[in-house]
């Protein structure tokens, strides 16, 4: 069974950025970064949506990118999926070929937060 962690950087208002396409770390402390790639590093798998991805480009990590539009394997170790046709469940056996998901980071934006609840 997968474990799912939630992490967030997020502004004093709430935000998760000041603008779309601006990355955390133009604004987050160096401790909240310093947190938020522990957990990256220890994750088997990343959980974001797609202006997410977009804002932090890495093609060298395994992520599931949420998509309402796309959907399949966009690079070797990253997924794109339509949130509407999966349950959290559903997601580790999306994945097994690649890599094992027993830890899966969610790290957002907000409706890929909601969506687990």
């Amino acid at each position: 069974m997968s474990e799912f962690l939630l992490t967030v950087v997020v502004s004093e208002d709430g935000f998760i950025a000041r603008k779309i396409g601006e990355p955390p770390q133009a604004w987050a402390s160096g401790e909240e970064q310093e947190l938020f790639f522990r957990d990256v590093e220890t994750a088997d798998w990343s959980i974001m949506g797609r202006r997410t991805h977009e804002a932090a480009d890495r093609p060298d990590r395994r992520r599931i990118v949420f998509s309402t539009k796309v959907s399949g394997w966009r690079r070797p170790s990253q997924l794109w999926v339509d949130p509407g046709r999966l349950t959290p469940r559903m997601l580790a056996g999306k994945v097994c070929e690649v890599h094992a998901l027993s830890r899966g980071l969610i790290l957002g934006g907000t409706r890929v937060h909601d969506w687990f609840l």
